[in-house]
């Protein structure tokens, strides 16, 4: 007589489940790489430098014409940005940007985004 079990499967029948077996682990492992490749990765930002150009503070009127003082900056933030997710590339965009001197608004303006010439895609 015949053992009972997997060995008394026809023989066919024992290579399509091998098969089906092996391309489930397989598919499984592929699966597995891809979701830890595409896993959310922090960005590392570092400020390398902060110039302030032209910092003015004269007399003024304001939108109703009372008389207030402004101040004007102008400044370059220099930094530098790292993509820590190698499996997808970064699309960086700039929001504007205000600048708070106790609780006070001070500046407010938009940011101009330059690439580095030793900057990597």
């Amino acid at each position: 007589g015949r053992a009972g079990g997997f060995s008394a499967l026809p023989r066919k029948v024992r290579y399509g489940l091998g098969f089906v077996a092996a391309f489930l682990v397989l598919f499984t492992f592929f699966a597995l790489i891809l979701w830890g490749a595409s896993r959310n990765q922090k960005p590392v930002v570092s400020v390398n430098s902060v110039t302030f150009h032209n910092f003015v503070i004269q007399a003024g009127t304001d939108a109703s014409l009372v008389p207030t003082e402004m101040s004007t900056i102008n400044a370059t933030v220099r930094l530098t940005f790292r993509n820590t997710g190698s499996f997808f590339g970064v699309h960086v965009t700039a929001q504007p940007v205000t600048l708070y001197y106790s609780q006070l608004l001070m500046a407010s303006g938009d940011v101009s985004i330059h690439s580095s010439p030793h900057a990597h895609p």
